[in-house]
């Protein structure tokens, strides 16, 4: 079921023939499916857990009418769509084959042996792809010079035929850009991929900064040359002829009268600066003084807790969260989520307040620090 490396590679490289070159929207194209194919190895394994390494490659992008495309593929594939809102204003389809699907969610909710996508699975892979689409957004950002974050994200339920239609909004016979993608991870392949609108590929296509570019560049040319006066010379023939004319100048001027004359000598006057004496204290100060009017956000935390997703969606009203803090030990005071002091819970005229008992040493602040990062 898995692919080979080499075959891998080749996924990488369709399309770097140099077909792209005089087609900008297809270049456009190839680079989205590389940024997807890049937030998905880099997602993906941490939300599973896997130490493998992963790879992802994209085929040659195609172009098909929706139904003829969504016929070919698979049907039990999870559809879902978004919206990336600053970049077109139709809505694009994803998709990635149920098996993987089904396997990313239930490792994520810590489950085995379901056969089918519940709500609390379509619930994490849900929360995966926003995940992913995140990645997404900031590689898109770094490609267009633009920020970019993706819109609702939603997984479809259904016929993708009729799903897709009437939730992306696309009729039947809309030409789409497909971009089949096939990623291997822990001896097993699993294919996904982008589907998007001619009329979507269009709009993004117009903001990518290649294509702006090259379309600024004619008209800049275009431009200079219409400043340009009819008849003028080139620029090397027109210095050219200005050193000719110079020397021509310099043979036939006389060597008698005012031109041989030693040019007029001038005297500089010598700058005059004011002398600088110490300047006298006002009584300023130029300490911390400066910022004690500055607010800072301090808090009190009783504890903290690490839950798995699962144990997250198991809680309802009434569910005890157990805390990593003995009863009746010191809690933290943070300054602007920095521990700064210990100190106990107490009780004043029916309000809560934390009597400080240490503060944290400058040392001990430090080596906090140092811990964090």
């Amino acid at each position: 079921m898995g692919l080979s490396q080499d075959e891998i590679n080749g996924l990488r490289d369709d399309g770097a023939d140099g077909s792209s070159e005089n087609n900008p929207k297809l270049s456009v194209i190839q680079k989205m499916a590389a940024r997807m194919t890049e937030s998905v190895e880099n997602i993906i394994p941490v939300l599973i857990g896997s130490t493998g390494e992963m790879k992802v490659g994209a085929h040659e992008p195609v172009q098909k009418q929706l139904d003829e495309l969504l016929g070919s593929l698979p049907e039990n594939n999870a559809y879902f769509i978004f919206t990336e809102p600053t970049l077109t204003t139709s809505v694009l389809v994803g998709y990635i084959d149920f098996e993987m699907a089904l396997d990313l969610s239930q490792k994520m909710m810590g489950q085995e042996g379901e056969e089918e996508l519940n709500e609390a699975l379509l619930s994490a892979l849900n929360e995966a792809f926003n995940n992913i689409l995140g990645a997404y957004d900031t590689a898109l950002k770094e490609e267009f010079g633009i920020d970019v974050e993706h819109g609702d994200l939603k997984f479809l339920e259904g016929k993708p035929v009729d799903t897709v239609t009437a939730e992306a909004g696309m009729a039947a016979d809309t030409m789409i850009w497909h971009i089949p993608m096939v990623g291997t991870i822990d001896d097993g392949s699993f294919k996904l991929g982008l589907l998007i609108s001619e009329a979507a590929m269009n709009e993004i296509a117009e903001k990518h900064p290649a294509v702006t570019e090259a379309k600024a560049a004619p008209e800049d040319a275009k431009a200079e040359a219409d400043e340009k006066p009819a008849g003028d010379l080139s620029d090397q023939a027109e210095i050219d002829a200005l050193v000719a004319a110079q020397k021509q100048d310099e043979v036939q001027a006389p060597v008698t009268g005012a031109s041989a004359e030693q040019p007029e000598s001038r005297t500089v006057p010598t700058a005059v600066f004011e002398e600088l004496a110490p300047r006298e204290s006002i009584g300023e100060t130029r300490g911390i003084d400066l910022i004690l009017d500055v607010p800072l956000g301090v808090t009190v935390e009783l504890g903290r807790k690490t839950l798995s997703v699962r144990d997250i969606l198991a809680l309802n009203p009434g569910s005890l969260v157990e805390l990593e803090k003995l009863a009746g030990e010191a809690v933290d005071l943070l300054v602007n989520g920095k521990l700064f002091a210990h100190g106990e819970v107490v009780v004043i005229d029916e309000n809560f307040g934390v009597r400080v008992s240490t503060i944290i040493t400058p040392k001990e602040r430090i080596e906090k620090l140092s811990e964090g990062s």
